[in-house]
């Protein structure tokens, strides 16, 4: 076992709520909106990146306002909005409109279609390297970690999907059967809160099982943080 900081770092996480390696991810990127708008808002090559990206996807376009600077917001969106108007001011007509459904985000569209983000959203490309560390963390040192993760809520769906994916096949299997576990344990409080709303039991008192629902959601689906939302 590895006694190095992030070994440690990533087992306090585990007795947190959620998914501990998308709370370290998160933690990552609210440290990345806070150093932009206090610290690197005149950085050249942060404000390139940005400008590329036209700015953030929606779910870290809502942390980089969560950042409380109006002057380093300001200045980051007034450069993507001069980047965007750019473009479009200099982008002509389409020859081959694809209806409304093709620019929606999510959609397929013509490469090189006007406003289409030359570069990927920068907080996107941090969380996903932030997160592939845990994971390696993880994986490495999954004997040293393992009575934390199974102590834990356990890993949401994309970085279980990671760590399986990097991991070898005797700690693959101890991950897989520790994480059963930790489903097997959710959904018993999930069959209790649905049980307790038939009206025959009613009266019950609620316990932990209370906000199984919310629990549940997050673990399978992830920190929208962390997942940002794509862009097509």
């Amino acid at each position: 076992m590895s006694q190095h900081t992030p070994f440690f770092e990533l087992q306090a996480a585990f007795g947190g709520p959620g998914c501990a390696i998308c709370a370290l991810t998160v933690r990552t990127l609210e440290r990345y909106f806070a150093g932009l708008v206090y610290e690197k808002v005149n950085d050249i090559r942060t404000r390139e990146s940005i400008r590329r990206a036209y700015g953030f996807c929606a779910a870290h376009g809502a942390m980089l306002r969560s950042a409380r600077s109006a002057l380093g917001v300001a200045i980051v969106q007034r450069d993507v909005l001069r980047a965007a108007a750019a473009a479009l001011a200099a982008a002509p007509p389409s020859a081959a409109p694809q209806g409304w459904r093709a620019a929606l985000p999510g959609a397929r569209r013509q490469s090189g279609a006007p406003l289409d983000p030359r570069h990927p959203c920068p907080a996107c490309e941090l969380a996903a390297a932030t997160a592939a560390g845990w994971v390696q963390t993880l994986v490495r040192d999954y004997s040293g970690l393992r009575p934390a993760l199974q102590a834990s809520s356990g890993l949401c769906l994309d970085h279980l999907r990671a760590a399986l994916a990097h991991s070898e096949l005797a700690t693959a299997a101890e991950l897989r059967e520790d994480q059963l576990a930790i489903w097997a344990r959710l959904e018993a409080e999930l069959d209790e809160l649905i049980r307790k709303h038939d009206h025959q039991f009613a009266a019950e008192p609620v316990g932990a099982e209370r906000d199984a629902w919310a629990r549940a959601t997050e673990l399978l689906a992830g920190d929208w943080r962390v997942t940002g939302s794509s862009r097509g």
